[in-house]
């Protein structure tokens, strides 16, 4: 077999390998996280909130059989090394006492700048220190302009000096039988969030503040129109006839924003309707969702998995079987080059006698 032959078989097994890594293997899309990726939520705990971490452990559980998490919990102020390594941060409502200060909002700054994601939730109660959540969307900022300046709590501008004093605006629904602590039955269908977060829940159930969106960027979870709303005091005040927001999330780059009105809706507190809140419509797949979204995993998925085909198999076996056959026809080649080359030399000294028998005969001439 010549050597042309050889290198042409040699060439259709590299043909054959190509094939195999680039044309007939698909790309399977996948949820694996990177060799021990756990998601880390921390919550805080510091500040007199209202929910305790518990309270959201049944949320926590479902979306720990999405992706792998750890939960952590804050009892001291908020420092940058706290929040190291943190994919998701969640302030739930607080009462009044200890506050959120600079040297907290200074590291959740740097938190948010590197690309971290931070829930904050409202609560429907009186004790609900707003004002201070409020310091706190005030100072925190995106892109050098703060998230309240893009969407915050619903705050009724009553003033006392520089500080609000009012805990903001609760909505109710006109044609619920709850009067002091109305249902609000939110239907998802149509609405803009559901793109955004990626979910198929179609209904939550709520009690919220109401929040204030003053950006198109924002996106928004939308009140039926039939809500209104009440100050802390009862009074009405606004949102008749109207459409008000109970949440909105926004990405910036890799930073992402969550604002939720009414943080109980998250978690297994009781409801006027003796069911947890969780449990309500679609509560728990969609804020399971929702925290999915804040935690990105789509950042570590691996771009391609590969799995061989049918026809894979097929061009394998041909490399099995080709590559000691074409080592077999490389040695054969070899064997007759050096046959040849022996032949070759033989005839050179055969050559070199002949000349020298001819010169002694013409010598003795």
């Amino acid at each position: 077999m010549s050597n042309k032959l050889s290198k042409s078989i040699i060439l259709l097994l590299l043909l054959s390998l190509a094939f195999i890594t680039v044309n007939h293997l698909p790309s399977v899309n996948s949820l694996e996280l990177a060799k021990g990726k756990k998601f880390i939520i921390l919550i805080d705990q510091f500040h007199n909130q209202t929910i305790s971490t518990s309270y959201f452990m049944p949320l926590l559980q479902e979306l720990n059989k999405t992706v792998p998490i750890r939960v952590a919990e804050l009892h001291e102020r908020i420092t940058l090394k706290h929040l190291t390594g943190v994919d998701l941060l969640i302030i739930p409502p607080k009462m009044e006492g200890l506050t959120y200060i600079s040297s907290e909002t200074d590291a959740m700054n740097e938190y948010l700048r590197y690309g971290g994601s931070i829930l904050i939730l409202g609560g429907f109660n009186k004790t609900v220190d707003l004002s201070n959540m409020d310091f706190l969307l005030r100072s925190l900022e995106i892109n050098d302009r703060s998230i309240r300046s893009r969407f915050t709590f619903h705050l009724e501008p009553v003033e006392q000096g520089e500080d609000i004093v009012d805990k903001g605006v609760y909505l109710y629904n006109e044609l619920t039988p709850f009067s002091d602590k109305s249902i609000l039955d939110i239907k998802l269908e149509d609405q803009e969030i559901t793109d955004v977060i990626n979910t198929n829940a179609t209904e939550l159930v709520v009690q919220s503040v109401a929040i204030s969106v003053k950006t198109d960027k924002a996106t928004k979870i939308i009140a039926p129109a039939t809500t209104y709303g009440r100050d802390a005091n009862g009074y009405i005040c606004c949102y008749t006839n109207s459409t008000p927001v109970i949440g909105a999330v926004e990405a910036f780059n890799k930073t992402r924003v969550a604002l939720i009105g009414f943080g109980e809706a998250l978690t297994n507190m009781s409801s006027p309707l003796g069911k947890p809140w969780i449990e309500l419509g679609d509560n728990l797949i969609f804020f399971k969702d929702l925290l999915l979204w804040l935690l990105k995993p789509e950042l570590y998925k691996p771009q391609n998995i590969i799995r061989p085909t049918y026809i894979t198999w097929y061009f394998i076996i041909f490399a099995i079987i080709i590559t000691p056959l074409t080592f077999v026809l490389r040695m054969h080649e070899r064997r007759k080059e050096a046959e040849k080359e022996e032949k070759e030399r033989q005839v050179s000294i055969s050559e070199v006698l002949r000349k020298v028998r001819e010169e002694r005969k013409e010598n003795k001439q």
